[in-house]
């Protein structure tokens, strides 16, 4: 893609634009956004029009992929845009079209077809071509999307059957409820020891519905955001989280995951509904840690589907007689089976209760070694785990 310094000139004169189907008038300047790496994107009088009347003008990144990024930030529900004006150089077509007032696509629902607007997604790649077949490739990110509407991704009823916990993270407090959550605390391995010097809230707060756990480097310390119920829950029983990253941090370790209420660890076992590592940042791993032995040694088994965490996704695990069994966003993933041996402990999900624990941690070094997350760059921090809500229903 760096051939695309060539592969654009400045085009200038006004007579080598045409009008895009916005419907413009030609006019004298026409004026396109130049990137980071000085190259001038055939875009020309780009902007976007929101729903409160305001205008976003965004600026083009180079990426070291060869492509473009434009980040929209503050768009949590991409109806919020209303149309998008631009004007494409003579010879040059876009694909596919970014979406505008004028635009639909054909749904049918109940055996009839309409035609609905065509809203932005979350991230959206858009290829220009010259007739000569060059490309550049542009990425369009909603940086704080939720949803395409505000009813796309319902939150769950407080009083549908079966709910044992609910919280929907909408209270006007800054801090989640402590009659029902306690804050993670300081442990001397891999996921806890940058709590230590965390004081109080300050990595954990409410903020326009949503939980938001935040990792930071303060001066010379590491912090990590992290909260866990007070509640424990019992056998045949269905978690359900839904939750983003804002950014890929690298060193970070993102968990939602449960552990009993009797120990030791790993004999009665753990559950790792969601975690995410630097070494595959296109994937997530929804784990199982027991150990049939009783000796200390873990036997963990897991599957790793490709997810993009940045974006809003449900993680769920059911924990039942029979099995414990992996989903997102509905798919079941995966699932580990009861043998229903003589030994309990080839199948410890049984025994006890089990908590939900929430966090964001970063790795680095521990006793003078690298951890499993992996060393920790600083120039990725901050960065947040966001979660809309959590359920935890009897099956």
């Amino acid at each position: 893609m760096k051939n695309t310094k060539m592969i654009y000139g400045l085009l200038m004169a006004a007579s080598l634009w045409a009008c895009s189907e916005d419907e413009f008038t030609p006019q004298d300047t026409i004026d396109y956004p130049m990137a980071t790496d000085g190259v001038q994107i055939p875009l020309g009088n780009f902007k976007v029009i929101l729903a409160d009347s305001s205008v976003m003008v965004p600026s083009f990144t180079y990426q070291e992929d060869g492509t473009y990024l434009a980040q929209f930030p503050g768009i949590d529900y991409s109806e919020k845009i209303i149309d998008a004006h631009y004007l494409l150089p003579e010879g040059v077509s876009i694909s596919p079209k970014i979406p505008t007032r004028k635009d639909s696509i054909v749904q049918v629902a109940y055996g009839k077809e309409e035609k609905v607007r065509q809203l932005w997604e979350q991230r959206t790649t858009y290829t220009l071509t010259k007739t000569d077949n060059t490309t550049c490739q542009l990425t369009f990110l909603l940086n704080d999307f939720i949803g395409k509407t505000a009813d796309e991704n319902p939150e769950p009823g407080i009083d549908e059957p079966g709910t044992l916990f609910i919280d929907l993270f909408n209270s006007d407090q800054a801090i989640p409820d402590e009659s029902v959550w306690k804050l993670c605390t300081f442990a001397k391995n891999a996921w806890a020891q940058h709590f230590e010097h965390v004081k109080g809230y300050e990595t954990v707060r409410l903020d326009k519905g949503c939980l938001k756990l935040t990792v930071k480097k303060d001066g010379e310390h590491y912090k990590n955001g992290g909260i866990r119920t007070k509640q424990v829950f019992p056998i045949n029983t269905r978690v359900e989280v839904r939750a983003k990253l804002t950014k890929q941090v690298r060193g970070g370790f993102p968990a939602i995951w449960q552990m009993p209420n009797a120990g030791p660890w790993p004999v009665t076992g753990e559950i790792d509904i969601m975690e995410w590592m630097q070494g595959n940042p296109e994937q997530i791993y929804q784990t199982i840690h027991y150990d049939p032995s009783g000796t200390g040694k873990d036997q963990s088994k897991t599957k790793a589907p490709r997810i993009s965490v940045t974006e809003w996704h449900t993680y769920a695990a059911d924990r039942t007689e029979e099995a414990v069994i992996f989903y997102v966003d509905g798919e079941e993933i995966w699932r580990f089976k009861n043998p229903h041996s003589a030994n309990w402990m080839d199948y410890p999900f049984t025994k006890n209760d089990f908590d939900l624990i929430l966090n964001f941690s970063l790795g680095g070094m521990l006793n003078g070694h690298p951890t499993w997350p992996g060393l920790i760059h600083d120039e990725d921090l901050p960065g947040e785990m966001w979660v809309d809500w959590v359920k935890v229903s009897a099956l």
